[in-house]
């Protein structure tokens, strides 16, 4: 393809692109009389077809150049994921094996299926071509060829036409992600460990990015990539290790579960992106402590609020056994005391005895006569 620019003599911001390609017709040609951003013709940016589409739609007239006979000649329409100047990297330059992943219909003006036509000399005939966009593709522009081949038996001798279809698509907003690679280990207080780590790039751009972590109290960590530097370039549908070293805190409990962030912030010389951009993964470490007798002296030398408060509680607990024991005991002296008491009070004399013998004895002088006349 030659690309020519044009400018204006008395204006040089007006100007324009003209673009042609040179090739061989061998008596068929096809070229783009309409696609679905118009400007130009056979050049087109995915996000206008996209806007108010899924598909990206080319009309295309095919002409047998042909100027003498009068036989008609049938051209296979190729399937542009069966062909290698597309997909086979190895033999061209701007091949893509993802372009074999786009979805590619060929039909007529009557919406049928068209994997062939047939042309006689100075004949046309019009086709359609929608693709869908499936595959991971890098933002840039994307050339695809549209082959109208003779339909004979020996492919190496068929005559054949390369229509060239350029589609830009536009760069994409960052897509990192971050997935933990080894498993979570547990700790002991000063204990260091490493976790193996991936950001991945969903986006079809590259990216530069900007690993961190963050950890609170006593706790340390570190997070480094595979080059030793915490800002890697992550290219487009691919992904990049990294290692974060965690050091446990002294002052760590048996049982405590410690928090750590880690980050993977996109950076741009041209623009700055939110925080929505910014992908974390958050690692949960639990301090597990096998020693018993490690794990009560932990306790005692730098208890934790909850253990602080169940002391406070049994202490509280075994002054208010001792201070009810105190006054049961204090209540029962009392008891017996006033006991006692009551027991003084309530004695008195008995009389004495009166005797039959003493009934019966009286003196003779006590004796009177009584008159009763």
């Amino acid at each position: 393809m030659i690309e020519l620019e044009t400018i204006s003599i008395g204006n040089s911001t007006q100007k324009a692109t003209i673009a042609f390609t040179i090739q061989r017709t061998f008596g068929i040609q096809a070229e783009v009389v309409y696609d679905c951003d118009s400007t130009p013709f056979g050049h087109v940016e995915a996000e206008i077809c996209l806007n108010s589409a899924d598909k990206i739609s080319f009309d295309i007239d095919i002409t047998n150049t042909m100027a003498e006979g009068s036989t008609a000649t049938d051209w296979l329409i190729v399937n542009p994921k069966d062909l290698d100047r597309n997909i086979d990297e190895d033999l061209y330059s701007d091949a893509n094996a993802n372009y074999s992943q786009w979805l590619y219909e060929i039909t007529d003006t009557n919406e049928d299926p068209s994997p062939r036509v047939q042309l006689a000399p100075g004949d046309s005939q019009l086709i359609n071509l929608d693709i869908t966009l499936t595959a991971q593709v890098p933002e840039g522009n994307h050339t695809i060829y549209l082959r109208i081949r003779e339909d004979i038996s020996d492919t190496s001798l068929a005559r054949y036409f390369d229509l060239p279809l350029t589609i830009l698509i536009g760069k994409d907003k960052p897509q990192l992600s971050i997935r933990q690679q080894s498993a979570t280990p547990t700790m002991i207080p000063g204990e260091i460990t490493e976790i193996q780590m991936k950001v991945k790039n969903d986006g079809n751009t590259d990216v530069m990015v900007l690993l961190d972590v963050d950890v609170s109290g006593d706790w340390d960590a570190d997070v480094i990539s595979q080059n030793g530097a915490q800002v890697v370039t992550v290219k487009a549908f691919s992904e990049v290790s990294f290692t974060v070293t965690v050091v446990a805190g002294e002052s760590a409990l048996n049982g405590d579960t410690k928090q750590i962030f880690v980050t993977a912030k996109p950076l741009s010389e041209e623009e700055s992106f939110p925080e929505q951009y910014t992908a974390e993964q958050t690692l949960n470490i639990r301090i597990k402590m096998d020693d018993k007798f490690e794990v009560i002296v932990k306790e005692l030398t730098d208890p934790r609020p909850a253990t602080i408060a169940i002391g406070l509680g049994m202490i509280i607990l075994l002054v208010a056994a001792i201070s009810g024991r105190r006054n049961r005991v204090e209540y029962v002296d009392v008891w017996v005391d006033e006991d006692d008491e009551d027991s003084d009070e309530g004695e008195f004399e008995m009389p004495d005895l009166v005797t039959a013998d003493d009934d019966d004895a009286y003196d003779e002088d006590d004796i009177e006569l009584v008159d009763l006349d």
